[in-house]
């Protein structure tokens, strides 16, 4: 495995990690009617950072191939 097939594989991984934690958030926010912003505003910050940093190695790694 080269490096640039172990960045493909981050960033799917990335990508994954943001779809788990997006789901995770609103399926414990309309289960349990939770009123706690915080849990929201870090959860947030994790699916934007992950999925913005897997889409960057995506497009890097489509761009030198």
């Amino acid at each position: 495995m080269n490096k640039r097939d172990m960045k493909e594989e981050l960033a799917k991984w990335l990508l994954d990690i943001s779809k788990y934690v997006l789901t995770a958030v609103i399926l414990s926010a309309t289960f349990n009617e939770m009123q706690v912003t915080w849990l929201y505003v870090v959860a947030g910050l994790i699916v934007v950072s992950t999925f913005v940093g897997g889409i960057i190695l995506l497009r890097n790694n489509k761009e030198r191939s």
